[in-house]
């Protein structure tokens, strides 16, 4: 196999620049003003959870005072920790749930 100059490098980077020929593995998608977009770039991105406070995510489900305590003891966090409404919902189940009482094994 032959070596190519620098110059015929160049060369077949223009014809594949103006031919519109991508990587094999990549999807092209061409739209009807001719613009193409790789499928990759057009994939929905994933939203980043809602994030507030505990104190907030506490009022906005109605918990009691004592819940709101005995979840931020049980979970060792701070009331203005932010958290997900998911994050907030699995420790406070695991905060009602949990073993109460003494050492009766």
């Amino acid at each position: 196999m032959a070596k190519k100059s620098g110059s015929e490098n160049a060369d077949v980077q223009k014809e594949i620049a103006e031919s519109g020929a991508t990587e094999p593995n990549a999807a092209v998608k061409t739209a009807a003003d001719g613009h193409q977009e790789r499928a990759e770039d057009t994939l929905p991105e994933k939203q980043a959870p809602v994030v507030k406070s505990v104190h907030t995510w506490a009022n906005e489900k109605r918990l009691a005072t004592w819940q709101t305590a005995l979840l931020l003891k049980s979970s060792g966090w701070l009331g203005d920790k932010k958290v997900s409404e998911e994050d907030f919902t699995r420790a406070l189940a695991v905060s009602l749930n949990r073993k109460q009482g003494g050492n009766n094994g």
